[in-house]
């Protein structure tokens, strides 16, 4: 698959990923390509049943901005995220289908 990025820093993102061991790398810079690991193209393929991004797609999508708040957080002991203190997280979210479906 070809990103088509134009953004210098995509080897150094690229790059992390692969230290993370999520890919793998041979060649450098313009020269290099990257593939899954075989774990990556186990779980991380949406094709496949096995895939389990979900979780990571709910996360950048729903909970990503929640860590602006933080500092907040660590200066209160207040949950930083949309519902009440003490309320159940997981029965608000399945309160209503909106709750459940990722934007």
């Amino acid at each position: 698959m070809n990103l088509k990025c134009t953004d210098r820093n995509v080897y150094d993102f690229l790059d992390a990923l692969t230290a993370l061991g999520f890919l793998h790398r041979e060649g450098l810079l313009e020269t290099a390509t990257y593939s899954n690991i075989m774990d990556t193209n186990y779980f991380l393929d949406k094709k496949k049943p096995s895939f389990i991004g979900g979780i990571l797609e709910m996360m950048n999508n729903r909970l990503y901005g929640f860590w602006g708040n933080l500092e907040e957080g660590l200066h209160t002991g207040l949950q930083q995220n949309e519902f009440e203190n003490g309320q159940n997280l997981f029965a608000a979210l399945c309160r209503d289908d909106k709750g459940l479906r990722s934007s």
